[in-house]
């Protein structure tokens, strides 16, 4: 039978995992953003943004998986592979090959590993056990990606565990787990075979509440390592990792788990060939634009800060001059929209006088693109809405390509064009070039 983790009884260990949740969900976004070059940002938790860590694509699963240790259903065949290879310690011999897989589904995420060992030494049974002094496989998961809260799930080839929070700080000892973190929901199994041994498990996404999204959404990026300890028949110990590192407690080394679905990525397709027809037509030639409707906008935030023209410098400002200063100008030469913002969403509202089709196409600059491809950024989020509550549509920008989301509004009506940034937040506002055009409605 699958080993199901109990949930936690009453008593000290509960209240423990109740106040590390409430820690947990207080580190969530909205995040610091600290400017790096050009625009380009990490979180002010961020962890070393700029050092190139492993990227897997998490593919989504379509039924349920069983959690035997088997392997063996047509989503893990399918799934891409990564290798557990990279030296931590000063292994003399590198241990036999590792192979591992991710997938996801709108509860769970699904972990996988195979291991090829001849000799396996397992001393420890039961849960919350010191299995990293015997053979094990270690799972580390940042999911809000600022390395201050991670959680750890290690396992031997016999089923036992221990699992942890992980909290980071600063002094001599940098990192402190509490083990009580014992997440509901939470099943793995084991499976020894001739020549090594498989894991297999899942964890409900609830049980990690740093995340931005419950569940993910697709174009999401966790940080995530898995490490191999190995004491080999000599009883010398080795350990080897997915993403490379130098010690096991490095968030900035942990790779990048990008959640992937493909009808999402389908959209992605359609929106950026969709730009491409329509920037490359008539209608976007001769279409009004916000171009010099300064006086017509009102600017916000998420915060309810109001904004003020300045119209000798084409500026808005922080109404509140005591507020840091925010700012919008609008390129009215290009019709293309620049934002800077120091927090971490920008509305811009206008009145339409007749029924349009409200179409703003954007991108990311080549710089913040790089950064989304190395994996440290994740793009914006531009979305059009109509005051009515029906007409909406909203996009992601990830790539230095054009991509077009439009509404089409059938009555006079405000329309909000909404700014923010990507699903962890890491990227300014400053990073993306916007078009905004309203057409006669067809």
């Amino acid at each position: 039978m699958p080993i199901r983790v109990p949930s936690i009884g009453p008593g000290r260990a509960r209240r423990r995992y109740d106040r590390f949740q409430g820690r947990a969900r207080a580190l969530r976004p909205g995040i610091r953003l600290t400017t790096l070059v050009g625009g380009a940002t990490c979180c002010g938790l961020a962890v070393g943004c700029a050092r190139s860590v492993a990227v897997y694509e998490c593919r989504r699963v379509e039924g349920s998986i069983a959690i035997d240790g088997r392997l063996d259903e047509p989503a893990w065949r399918a799934a891409p592979r990564l290798d557990i290879a990279h030296p931590v310690t000063a292994a003399t011999t590198a241990p036999p090959p590792t192979r591992a897989a991710m997938l996801w589904d709108d509860v769970h995420l699904y972990v996988g590993v195979d291991v090829e060992d001849p000799h396996l030494v397992t001393p420890f049974e039961g849960r919350d056990v010191r299995v990293w002094r015997g053979d094990c496989i270690e799972l580390f998961i940042d999911a809000q990606g600022g390395g201050r809260l991670y959680y750890e799930i290690d396992v031997a080839p016999n089923g036992a565990w221990y699992d942890a929070n992980v909290l980071r700080q600063d002094g001599p000892r940098s990192y402190i787990p509490d083990p009580s973190w014992n997440p509901p929901g939470l099943v793995l199994r084991t499976r020894r075979r001739p020549r090594g041994w498989t894991l297999e498990l899942k964890v409900p996404h609830r049980e990690l509440p740093t995340a931005r999204h419950i569940p993910p959404q697709h174009g999401d990026a966790w940080r995530v390592n898995l490490y191999r300890c190995e004491v080999a028949a000599d009883a010398a110990a080795t350990c080897v990792a997915w993403s490379a590192t130098s010690t096991l407690h490095d968030p900035a080394a942990f790779g990048r788990v990008v959640f992937h679905h493909p009808q999402r990525q389908a959209d992605l397709q359609r929106r950026r060939e969709a730009a491409a027809r329509f920037l490359a037509s008539a209608d976007a030639a001769g279409a009004d634009t916000l171009a010099g409707r300064f006086a017509a906008l009102r600017v916000s935030d998420h915060a309810g800060t109001r904004f003020v023209l300045n119209e000798a410098r084409d500026q808005w400002r922080a109404a509140d001059g005591r507020r840091p200063v925010s700012w919008l100008r609008l390129a009215a030469p290009s019709g293309r929209l620049a934002t800077k913002n120091e927090r971490a969403h920008m509305d811009v509202r206008w009145d339409l006088s007749r029924p349009a089709r409200v179409v703003v196409v954007g991108r990311l600059s080549r710089f913040a693109a790089e950064w989304v491809d190395r994996g440290s950024a994740d793009g914006i989020v531009v979305g059009l809405s109509a005051a009515d509550g029906v007409h909406h549509d909203e996009m992601l920008l990830n790539a230095a390509e054009w991509h077009l989301a439009a509404i089409d509004v059938d009555r006079p009506d405000e329309v909000t064009l909404s700014i923010s940034p990507g699903p962890a937040g890491n990227t300014m506002l400053d990073s993306a070039a916007l078009a905004v055009y309203m057409l006669p409605r067809p």
